[in-house]
């Protein structure tokens, strides 16, 4: 929607909660909150042995932001003939482990520390990247072609759970859709290797995972090569990968 981070709320639950886990925790939450100039104001740490088994622990938190009605990025802007641009995300971000997790270690028996030469490293650190953050990234675009009337930048989705196909449509006006045009990207190996082990459809992978895309814009063509080189000076990888079209509010996928 275009908001700014204002402060941060943390959960932290465990059965027991060993001291150096925690600090590690904590010290992720900062971290995260200092590069992205948010306050952790505080939050609640839980432990219950009854409900959480050994060695587990349940993290989550809230972020409150701000951003003033008029420049609120909500989709309302698009029209027929907008491109959608693809922002790269680093891996598996932070939806799809249960299915991953099935496919590496139940059904292809490999471990953590087992290292594939189609990823160029372990399987454990491809499903351990960090989560991009994008704030630093797109909020000088916004600032910077949607100050008009009309926004340059008319929709923004992270690309979570329930993939392309869910995530995209929320800002999606009710007579467009959005034709994603696949190949146009570079999908990253750790889905390529999970579709084959786990010989799963490319239906399903696209609606479970990112494939590769963590952030999609949906924007006036004119500003697009502009704002891809842009995207690229802050060190993320970028492409147009569709375009809008009449339709019906939904997510077509083209060879």
């Amino acid at each position: 929607m275009g908001a700014e981070p204002l402060f941060f709320l943390d959960y932290v639950g465990a059965g027991t909660l060993n001291p150096k886990t925690f600090e590690d925790i904590i010290r992720g939450f900062a971290r995260g909150c200092q590069q992205n100039g948010c306050a952790l104001i505080g939050g609640e740490t839980a432990q219950m042995p009854g409900f959480y088994q050994k060695g587990e622990y349940d993290v989550s938190g809230t972020i409150v932001g701000v951003v003033d009605r008029p420049r609120m990025v909500d989709g309302q802007a698009t029209q027929a003939g907008d491109v959608i641009l693809g922002v790269a995300s680093s891996g598996l971000h932070t939806n799809g482990y249960s299915l991953a997790r099935k496919v590496l270690f139940d059904q292809a028996g490999l471990k953590p520390s087992t290292r594939l030469a189609e990823l160029g490293e372990s399987v454990g650190s491809a499903l351990m990247k960090v989560h991009l953050s994008y704030l630093k990234t797109l909020h000088p675009l916004l600032k910077k072609h949607n100050q008009g009337r009309r926004p340059g930048i008319r929709a923004m989705s992270h690309i979570t759970g329930g993939g392309f196909q869910d995530n995209i449509p929320r800002n999606l006006p009710a007579h467009l859709d959005a034709q994603i045009k696949l190949g146009t990207w570079d999908e990253l190996p750790i889905f390529d290797y999970i579709a084959r082990a786990g010989k799963i459809s490319r239906q399903e992978m696209f609606h479970v995972f990112n494939m590769g895309i963590g952030m999609t814009l949906t924007v006036d063509p004119a500003i697009a090569d502009g704002l891809i080189r842009s995207i690229k000076r802050k060190g993320h990888r970028s492409w147009i990968i569709g375009e809008v079209v009449p339709g019906s509010g939904v997510v077509t996928f083209v060879e």
